[in-house]
Order: structure tokens, then sequence, then C-alpha cells
């Protein structure tokens, strides 16, 4: 697959209401884009698979931002929840949500293939590739053996788990590096991180500004800064740069607070995370055009 030949970015624009749908109201914005050159396609699962093709797969990299991302990601590909309520943890590997694992096999009318559509492993830092470890409050499981051939797309974050700026750009650089090496033809794709928000029960909706920085806890105050080191970082390796933090800092409605206490950073699913989704599938559209 072609590389794109620069870095395919978030756009500035508005959060447009959807008054008249019966949902909640968390799902009643979607991001527009302002660029009549670049407008956002809603995502089709059918071009997406083909997208993905047959028998091949997405692996996501991160933390339990990564997973739900994950999770929004296998839903739009007819992942199903079954029962469960969806404020629950979310786990985008719990194999008791349904038994399937080519999400693409009806598209292309063949028998289900082994490979898992969209795989996640959790990795808070990327640093530990082959051993999984616990270090503080962060979790590291092995992920150098998902390199695998029918791996086509990879996409990677860190940046919750706060580093020190020289780890940061270490740890990530070594990870893009090792993928490319294992993996030379795949897509590689590194998704800013996002931030949470303060005292986000009271909001019912979209901000018009993001929190300043002197407004935030847990570090996040230097999410901003170690994205551009990781934009930097990606551009100088080649690695496609998905830039989400804009479209999510705006939004500080459908947090999993107050259905789970003090959760002001992980989101309802479906919710603010599909729009994730569908950059992806826009950044993968304009990718295919020029393969």
């Amino acid at each position: 697959m072609a590389q794109l030949s620069i870095n395919r970015t978030g756009h500035l624009g508005k959060l447009a209401g959807q008054a008249h749908w019966f949902v909640r109201d968390g799902l009643k914005f979607r991001w527009d884009t302002e660029s009549q050159d670049c407008p956002m396609l809603p995502v089709n699962r059918t071009n997406f698979c083909h997208l993905i093709g047959p028998g091949q797969r997405i692996l996501v990299l991160g933390d339990s931002m990564s997973e739900h991302f994950a999770v929004a990601l296998k839903s739009h590909l007819h992942w199903t929840f079954g029962n469960k309520a969806e404020t629950r943890t979310l786990s985008s590997n719990d194999t008791t949500c349904t038994p399937a694992r080519d999400l693409c096999a009806d598209v292309f009318l063949t028998s289900a293939h082994d490979t898992e559509t969209v795989k996640f492993v959790r990795s808070d830092q990327l640093g530990h590739v082959d051993e999984g470890t616990l270090v503080g409050n962060t979790k590291h499981e092995p992920w150098l053996h998902e390199l695998t051939p029918e791996t086509k797309l990879v996409i990677l974050n860190q940046g919750l788990h706060i580093q020190k700026d020289g780890d940061h750009t270490k740890s990530l650089t070594a990870a893009i590096r090792l993928i490319r090496s294992r993996l030379p033809h795949a897509l590689v794709i590194f998704r800013s991180t996002s931030i949470g928000h303060l005292s986000c029960e009271m909001y019912e909706g979209p901000l018009a500004l993001e929190q300043s920085n002197d407004q935030l806890p847990y570090g996040w105050d230097n999410v901003r800064r170690q994205n551009e080191i990781a934009k930097k970082i990606a551009a100088d390796l080649g690695v496609v740069y998905m830039d989400v933090m804009r479209m999510t800092a705006l939004r500080p409605d459908s947090h999993l607070k107050p259905f789970q206490d003090q959760d002001c950073l992980h989101y309802c699913v479906p919710g603010p995370l599909d729009a994730w989704v569908s950059v992806l599938y826009n950044l993968l559209l304009a990718n295919a055009t020029l393969a």
C-alpha cells in the first residue's frame, strides 16, 4: 500500500446538531469539515471492508483509550455488544460479546478467516514489545508476535501515561522502526492523544473552545506538547499522523462518568469516538486514491 506523502490531520470544523434523532444527546452531533475540498464522508461498511481486504487485519496498539477506539471500530464493522450495557468497562477482546473474528467475511462472500479483522493489544508506552509487565499504573502486553503478514494497518498511540519527553521520543521512535522493519508494506498510523475534561458530568453537549492547559489535571497539560513531538517523529519516519485531538477536546459530554465514578476520560460507545472511525475511514480512502 502506498504511503501518504503528507500528514493527514483533522480539520477545524463545527459540530452540527441533529435535534430530531431519537437517541441520547451524545449521539446528536457529528464532525463537519469546513473545507469543501476535503469533505468528511460517512463510513460505508462495505467500502471499509474492501479497504482492509479479505483475511487482512488492523492492529491497534496503545492504552485503554486505544482499546475503546478498537471497540468503536469493530462496531462499525458490525461487531455487536449483545445485551451488555454500553456503560460497562469495555474490552475490545471480550469474546463473550460475539464469536465473530473475521468481521468482513459476508462482504467478500467467503468462509470466515481465522484472522481477527481488528486486534487490540494493550501497551501503554509501547516500550515492552515481547514480554508482558505491569509498571506502576501502566500495563504492557507483548505485541512483537502480533506483527504478522496479514496485518495491513497498524494504529499506535502512547501519551496519556505521561513519560518525560526524551523517553516518549525514544520509545515511540523505536516502536515505529520495529514495526517498519517487520511490516515494510503495512500502513502505519500514529493516532494523536486526546485529553479528558474537568467536571464532565456538568456538560450535555460540545464546547465552543477547548479547556486551557491550566485547567487540566493528571499531567494532561503535557499532551499537546507531546502530540507535537509525535507529529514530528511521524513525519521523519514516514508514518501518517491522524489528528483527533481537537475534535475530541470539544466533547466533554458522553464520558463514562457518572456511570463510572471519576471517569472523565473514556467515552460511552457509540459516541464521540465514532468520529475517530470516520477520520480513519476517510484517511484510508485518500490513501487508496494515492496507491
